[in-house]
């Protein structure tokens, strides 16, 4: 991109000067990973600000995230205060219109919200989970009265299509109601849906639809048997060639399938032509392909189950219609409204002539950011507004928000367009300054070979090849160590009769992967892997330089534990879902007590005394079980005694009347629930919890609800499975980063992980009954059959596995981007090989990645290590000898053909590390004031745990005195460490680090001094340090010195 010739100068390449030096209309700006698109767009602007000397209020900046916003407010700021003469317009930078969609629209509300028919310009933000909350209350209320007198249509579609309850049915009018909120013009779209979606013409349309696809997959059987090479392959299927080119419909196929049913397949002449496999295997794919359509019997079967389907679809609408009046009354009233409302509100504000023109006239450039996850109603928006003016920034590839109404069609189609000449004009930005070559020349074969027009929106190989553009990394090179791609492969034993006499240990894939993840990045970071940082030029590798990434977080505490067990610092990127946090629980049972008392000076009620035990017991009183037993054991609910609730008890008595605001601060100061975050883990992502909690509240206090309808409404969400979600913050410090690819884009890293790649593309979508496709409409089962496809259903889920397909190639490619020195991609493989996959059936990353043939050649498999020699009972006390490794568990690999040695690690039983990390388990579990063990199942490991236990430092460890897995941030190093235990006594503290058998290490004496010095700076007291072995239960107290 750019070299810097001295401090403040930045040099351009041709094609960002191009891109930037064009006059002013219409411009798409194509912008690969890694091109310094946002550098060009801020120079863009920066160059209208002072060499056009347009005035910044002029000037229109969209994009659709605040940190983004806010990034091109301070790049923007940062180049004009380094020109003297224009220094001075730095100052209005702040209140610029450089601002997200969701805020601008916003703005255009406030300012014009009194032309709008229902809104009004003070309007307040209403939260999408408290909009899903209401559906569900109202949907009930509808569907209460149509169970008093069921009318028909309720009774035919419950006999059709619901088992139990009514739950499915709301599931699809929340399907329903994602697809309207895409659209223009809601309102039209509901009444013109019947006639759009099941009119005669419709269904003469998805028949030949359906046509095509059988004559498209016989023909692609035809073509898969045409290469076979052995005669009798060719002659096993030589009536199908003989009559497949007669069949020109689905009635033709259907008329003739004595023809094309399913022979024998040769399978043993395979073995002896195996180039015939793969080709084998697409013949047995399309021709399941095809035995699929047979259901569907013959075109009057078809029209119907449509015509029957489109009195279901007019009972749903009729049910939605109901809720979104209810809806609308609500919002009208309280003049609380969801971002996608506002964002229609300010398009249908921009579409009135006087205030279309006042705003066209008052811009004389509108740049946007990420124009790839433009949705139609911001694009309608823009066009709205727009003069030949917008210059817009993005790609294509990294178009990933499908899910956040995103559409890249937009793109793709003007970028068709501008590549004419027609509209506008395009500018391909290729360079990309990010990555070393190697890494770029691996993402070019693989995406070259999987990404084009038809799958992916883009044609890679012809239009978005990578080219190098850091000549930085040629010249700072470290010739001996692996750069680009590695793939690693492992085997996992199969579960049979021979691996079991041999005790081999079957773990899941995910254990296997991380073991080689860490192993490799505790040899990278031992010897000394250099990476190239700007400005400095070659560096050892450090562990913020390394990120995991996966497509899904569901074990993302899993992977975390494994760092934690590892003593690697870890840093997990991931919002924490509310209903199991900590701090949302605590609140929510300490309003429930609080409400349940201004209502009653004794309540009763299950859920109340639940309530009480949720609270007492949690982080901010932690009582002990013999606590709340007792008090919970009365059977007249006599509550009196127990000081915490009279409390709450005469806040309540005493606050009631004040505003919600006010006693929410009165409780959280009378119980100090900010100091009691000391109790738990990681205070700074905790304090922003609960301060995200409070602000949550705030907001449901502003749409005029009390404190009970605030308590019902968080009930309310739980019941109806809205999952909320807690943010996160990111503490600066050195520590292997862990993500979602979706959460990666715009970021970078020097080492990139990615595993956890046989997640299913379409399990959740495939799972869903009844949903509706925004083709095909609503999507039903067979009325015959509950869980069988309709052939609508069927054209549907080919229609969504090509667009989860296109946008799954999209994410693959952001998440390859990501990467500047190397990528390293690890996952299982067979024995035998990996079963054959056509193309457009890849169901997940790693069938993906397979389809590339550079990929392929590529693989190197790996084969751990199984223990294969039962430990007996007695060598279980033995003392395990090995050689000294950074850490114990680490798990060896040997590759082939070549051999991946680590002199470092050690050779640990597994079985012996499987036993530590239970044991280890067990104490984190034991309650220190019931005392109780019988949460051991097995006799031995129980009487190990109570041998532990005796040891004389726990004599007097109870609930309140002792921390287990206590994690800190090292304020020296900014490294994350977790403390095994420590015990605070009155005059000292004891500090326990557990490990799986030797205690003698040097290095671990290291380890302690460093907890010891921590603990004894936050709590002043002495600290003495104590290093355990688990297995064996040796002692050795370390020393201060």
């Amino acid at each position: 991109m750019k070299k810097e010739t001295n401090k403040n100068t930045i040099t351009f390449s041709p094609k960002q000067e191009e891109a930037l030096s064009l006059n002013k209309e219409n411009i798409l700006v194509s912008a690969g990973a890694g091109s310094g698109k946002t550098a060009v767009l801020v120079e863009r602007i920066i160059r209208i600000l002072i060499d056009k000397e347009v005035p910044l209020e002029r000037i229109l900046v969209l994009t659709f995230t605040r940190p983004g916003a806010q990034e091109f407010k301070n790049r923007i700021k940062k180049s004009l205060l380094e020109n003297k003469t224009h220094a001075h317009k730095a100052f209005a930078v702040d209140n610029a219109d450089i601002t997200t969609f969701d805020a601008y629209s916003l703005k255009i509300l406030r300012k014009y919200g009194y032309l709008h028919p229902t809104m009004q310009s003070d309007i307040t933000n209403l939260d999408a989970n408290f909009e899903m909350v209401l559906m569900k209350q109202y949907f009930d209320e509808i569907m209460a009265e149509y169970y008093e007198n069921p009318p028909l249509s309720l009774r035919y579609f419950a006999t059709r299509f619901l088992s139990k309850d009514d739950r499915q049915l709301f599931e699809l009018i929340k399907s329903l109601d994602q697809q309207v909120n895409l659209q223009i013009d809601p309102e039209a779209y509901l009444d013109n849906y019947l006639d759009s979606f099941y009119s005669d013409t419709k269904f003469e349309e998805i028949y030949k639809e359906l046509d095509a696809y059988v004559v498209t997959t016989i023909r692609k059987v035809a073509n898969a048997i045409k290469h076979f090479e052995c005669e009798r392959h060719l002659e096993a299927y030589e009536t199908f060639l003989d009559h497949y080119g007669a069949i020109l419909s689905f009635k033709d196929y259907m008329d003739n399938l004595d023809k094309f049913t399913y022979q024998r397949r040769p399978s043993g002449s395979l073995k002896e032509h195996p180039e015939d496999l793969p080709h084998a295997e697409e013949v047995k794919i399309y021709l399941n392909d095809l035995k699929e359509v047979q259901v569907f019997e013959s075109k009057d079967r078809m029209y119907d189950v449509f015509s029957e389907n489109k009195g279901h679809a007019a009972f749903v609408i009729e049910i939605y219609s109901q809720i979104r009046a209810k809806l609308a009354a609500y919002k009208k009233e309280k003049q609380a409204y969801t971002f996608s409302d506002i964002a229609r509100g300010a398009f249908e504000l921009v579409s009135i002539p006087e205030i279309q023109h006042e705003l066209k006239n008052q811009y004389d450039y509108i740049l946007i950011d990420e124009y790839q996850d433009t949705s139609d109603i911001q694009e309608q928006f823009i066009n709205k507004i727009a003069n030949n003016n917008v210059y817009m920034v993005g790609d294509i590839k990294q178009s990933i928000y499908g899910f956040r109404n995103a559409n890249c069609d937009i793109f793709r189609e003007k970028y068709a367009r501008y590549r004419k000449n027609e509209g506008g004009k395009k500018i391909d930005l290729n360079d990309n300054y990010r990555s070393r070559r190697e890494v770029l020349q691996s993402i070019n074969a693989i995406l070259s070979e999987i990404m084009t027009e038809e799958y992916g929106g883009a044609n890679y190989k012809k239009e978005h090849v990578i080219n190098s553009g850091n000549l930085k990394y040629d010249e700072f090179k470290e010739e001996r160590q692996k750069v680009g791609l590695e793939v690693i492969n492992y085997v996992v034993p199969k579960k049979n009769k021979k691996n079991r006499d041999n005790n081999v240990l079957i773990r899941d894939k995910i254990d296997y992967e991380l073991d080689y993840i860490i192993n490799d990045i505790e040899h990278k970071i031992v010897n000394k892997y250099q990476v190239y940082e700007n400005k400095v030029g070659m560096r050892d590798v450090r562990y913020g330089d390394f990120t995991i990434l996966i497509a899904q977080g569901t074990k993302f505490n899993r992977i975390e534990e494994r760092f934690i067990r590892a003593g690697i610092p870890v840093y997990v990127d991931r919002d924490e879902e509310a209903n199991e946090n900590n701090i949302n629980i605590a609140i929510n049972k300490l309003l429930t007590i609080y409400v349940a008392y201004t209502k009653s000076d004794e309540p009763k009620g299950f859920e109340f005394r639940l309530a009480v035990a949720s609270f007492l017991r949690g982080f901010v009183n932690k009582y002990s079980d013999q606590q709340l037993f007792d008090l919970l054991k009365d059977d007249n609910w006599d509550f009196s005694g127990d000081p915490i609730l009279a409390r709450i008890k005469k806040l309540a008595q005493t606050t009631k009347l004040l505003p919600v605001t006010e006693i929410i601060e009165r409780l959280i100061t009378e119980f100090d629930v900010y100091g009691a975050l000391y109790n738990i883990r990681d205070l700074t992502q905790n304090t922003m919890k609960l301060s995200s909690k409070l602000e949550e509240i705030e907001n449901l206090a502003a749409l005029g609800l009390d404190l009970e309808a605030i308590v019902n409404y968080f009930k309310e969400r739980e019941i109806a499975g809205v999952n909320a979600a807690l943010k996160r913050v990111k503490l600066e410090h050195d520590a292997v980063t862990i993500m979602t690819i979706h959460r990666s884009k715009g970021l970078e890293f020097p080492i990139v992980y990615y595993m956890d790649l046989e997640s299913n593309f379409y399990q959740v979508s495939r799972s869903q009954v009844m949903k509706v496709c925004p083709k095909y409409g609503f999507i039903l089962p067979e009325p015959s059959y509950k869980s069988q496809k309709t052939f609508i259903g069927f054209l549907s889920n080919i229609y969504t596995s090509k667009e989860t397909l296109s946008e799954k190639i999209r994410l693959l490619y952001v998440a390859l981007t990501r990467a500047k020195e190397l990528m390293v991609v690890i996952h299982s493989t067979n024995e035998d090989g990996e079963p054959y996959k056509t193309f457009e059936k890849s169901s997940n990353l790693k069938q993906l990645l397979l389809q590339s043939t550079y990929y392929d050649q590529k693989r190197l498999v790996v084969e751990p290590e199984y223990t294969q020699q039962r430990l007996s009972e007695s060598e279980h006390s033995k003392e395990v000898k090995y050689i000294y490794s950074l850490h114990e568990h680490f798990y060896k690999f040997n590759k082939k053909p070549k051999t991946y040695t680590v002199s470092e690690i050690v050779d640990v039983d597994e079985r012996l590390l499987a036993r530590g990390t239970l044991l280890h388990r067990y104490f984190e579990e034991y309650d220190f004031t019931t005392k109780d063990l019988n949460y051991i199942s097995d006799e031995r490991d129980r009487q190990h745990m109570l041998n532990l236990l005796s040891l004389p430092f726990f004599a007097n460890a109870n609930a309140n005195n002792i921390f287990r897995e206590y994690e800190f941030i090292d304020d020296g190093t900014n490294k994350t460490y977790a403390i095994d235990c420590f015990i605070i006594q009155d005059d000292k503290i004891m500090l326990f680090d557990f490990k799986l058998s030797n205690i003698y290490h040097p290095s671990y004496d290291v380890q302690v001094r460093n907890y010891a010095h921590y603990l004894q700076k936050v709590f002043k007291k002495s600290v003495e340090g104590y290093l355990i072995s688990i297995t064996d239960l040796k002692v050795r107290k370390v020393s201060n010195e």
